[in-house]
């Protein structure tokens, strides 16, 4: 049985990351190439890859939209669907270095009149999932087709009697979590959850393009839409009932700003070291994957080794979207792939192939 405490010194550089992302990128398109040729069919792509703390490739392929779309570049901001956690746990780690939350406040805190079992849930337990509270998907009623919001997935799980396991009982992704995690920012930041985002994190790192997607409050530039296949062809489409759920997933973001994420988290712009720390710790086991990887969760990141080298990461997967961010912290490398499509590639598939040629040789 992998034990977490057991792998704890495995991954002591995993809290590093990178010092500096410099922007010296190479322009030979015989790389360009051959890192699109790992790519799978696709509409567009970008790919970020940073070895030994230099940025390699900065890269698009394809195009934003299949009908009348312009193409990809590295400022092609894409939906990151589930990458889009490590963004919320950012958040709630500023709200604490803010003084306005604690990781060990309880779910009641900051909704009076929730079921009693709220209270033995913690913010750490949502950051971990290890809250026990049902995939809000799940409760979702048969023959529903409006799009959710926030308040729709907070009114079902305060309608469920009770939780699915007992808190802290043990690791189950739940997409529940990370929604009322965004909410509990905006409760304790009196701030809309996506104004916070754009103040507290994508203003601070210079990420001009990212945003948390609101229809009728911001727009998305440089948005590339998503696509399906449809009778062997792919149709834009990528809205879906759960679309308009915030903390779970609608960041949208690009290469650019990704590889300025990166360099704010190891620079410690967004919070200090023992924060950090926290958000890179192995908190919990994780049963993840299909392989036999130990692999353990932090906060919005896995955590775990590939060949040998200590590795974070997260994928992405919503409709019309297939994305992964990748980080070996032990040499400052990290890989991005994005596509608006949902490509016929076994995660975890390019973004490992990638990594494997140009980050583990």
């Amino acid at each position: 049985m992998f034990e977490v405490a057991a792998v704890k010194s495995s991954f002591a550089l995993v809290a590093i990351l990178f010092v500096a992302c410099p922007t010296a990128v190479s322009h030979a398109t015989d790389l360009e190439a051959e890192i699109g040729a790992m790519l799978p069919e696709h509409v567009g792509a970008a790919v970020l890859v940073i070895r030994d703390g230099e940025t390699v490739l900065k890269a698009g392929y394809g195009v934003t939209q299949i009908e009348g779309g312009e193409p990809c570049t590295p400022q092609t901001n894409f939906r990151l669907a589930s990458v889009s956690k490590q963004f919320t746990a950012a958040a709630v780690l500023i709200a604490a270095e803010r003084g306005l939350l604690s990781v060990d406040d309880t779910l009641d805190e900051f909704f009076p009149g929730a079921p009693a079992y709220w209270s033995d849930i913690s913010v750490h337990q949502l950051l971990t999932h290890t809250s026990g509270l049902a995939d809000y998907e799940d409760l979702v009623p048969e023959g529903t087709k409006l799009q959710l919001y926030d308040q729709n997935v907070l009114e079902l799980l305060l309608g469920a009697a009770e939780a699915k396991l007992s808190a802290g009982e043990k690791w189950e992704y739940s997409n529940s979590g990370y929604v009322l995690l965004g909410l509990v920012v905006e409760q304790a930041s009196g701030e809309a959850f996506h104004a916070f985002m754009r103040k507290q994190i994508f203003n601070r790192l210079g990420m001009e393009g990212s945003c948390v997607f609101q229809r009728g409050l911001n727009q998305v530039p440089h948005r590339a839409f998503g696509h399906v296949k449809r009778g062997g062809a792919w149709v834009t489409e990528d809205q879906s009932l759960t679309s308009a759920v915030r903390g779970d997933g609608t960041v949208y973001s690009s290469v650019d700003d990704l590889e300025k994420w990166l360099g704010g988290l190891g620079q410690n712009e967004l919070f200090r070291q023992p924060l950090r720390d926290r958000m890179f710790a192995p908190h919990v086991q994780s049963t993840r994957g299909t392989d036999d990887t130990p692999r353990a969760y932090g906060y919005g990141w896995f955590i775990d080794e590939h060949q040998g080298r200590p590795r974070v990461w997260h994928s992405g997967s919503t409709r019309g979207f297939r994305l992964r961010l990748m980080v070996y912290p032990d040499s400052l490398s990290a890989v991005a792939v994005l596509m608006n499509c949902e490509a016929d590639d076994p995660d975890p598939g390019a973004c490992e192939r990638i990594a494997e040629r140009w980050v583990l040789q």
